[in-house]
């Protein structure tokens, strides 16, 4: 995602939005009851929450006795998955882009993997060919399961893989994605991933990869697995 540091997203600074947001992503969550996410200078979280959900970066999901619980649309998936940077230049972009698909390729080989990356497509910033400097390249990966996990498996899975992420402990079917796009960004921090459709998105985008056993899949989804993709 093109995001600068100057700019302001629903009357957040874009810093503040993008840490705010990451709360929320995944199955959702309330704003704390206790300690409030947001310093007291930016408002309120339920405040900044209502204008948030105005501009359709999150969205309410639930009330509760406590109050409401949100979580992040793919717009603000966008924003929470941004990560702070050095610009790299375009050449750069392209081997990164090019490595990228090469792990993606060696992910689907590895059958002892719990998924496939079925589909990567490339948006954001990337697309403007008129532009040299990027602030990260941003890629949407379509992954689906290779077979079904319950719960238990994929706990134990995603220990093992490294991907047991405390914002996804009521989704599990989450830590299966999350070794997905921990494989294919590798050991870059200027590749920015997300199990989100670009599509969903406004903006152009492009399929930069698709895995050769795509038309296979449905016949192995009806072999029991599940799909977690697009």
């Amino acid at each position: 995602m093109d995001l600068q540091q100057t700019d302001v997203i629903s009357g957040l600074p874009a810093p503040v939005a993008v840490k705010f947001l990451r709360y929320f992503r995944g199955p959702g969550a309330m704003a704390p009851l206790g300690t409030p996410l947001l310093d007291p200078e930016h408002g309120t979280d339920r405040d900044a929450l209502v204008r948030l959900e105005a501009d359709g970066y999150v969205e309410h999901i639930a009330d509760h006795q406590w109050g409401p619980s949100y979580r992040t649309t793919t717009s603000g998936n966008a924003v929470a998955n941004h990560r702070w940077t050095k610009p790299i230049t375009r050449k750069t972009a392209d081997r990164l882009l090019d490595e990228a698909v090469t792990r993606a390729k060696a992910f689907n080989a590895d059958d002892t993997r719990a998924t496939i990356i079925a589909r990567i497509r490339v948006f954001g910033s990337y697309l403007n060919r008129e532009k040299d400097r990027l602030g990260d390249l941003d890629l949407g990966l379509d992954v689906r399961l290779r077979r079904t996990y319950d719960g238990a498996e994929a706990f134990s899975y995603a220990q093992r893989a490294g991907v047991l992420y405390a914002d996804s402990l009521v989704n599990h079917e989450a830590w299966l994605r999350a070794e997905a796009a921990k494989a294919v960004r590798g050991r870059s921090r200027s590749i920015s991933p997300t199990t989100e459709n670009p599509a969903d998105l406004d903006g152009p985008w492009r399929d930069e990869y698709e895995f050769d056993g795509l038309h296979l899949l449905p016949e192995i989804a009806q072999q029991g697995t599940a799909d977690l993709g697009w």
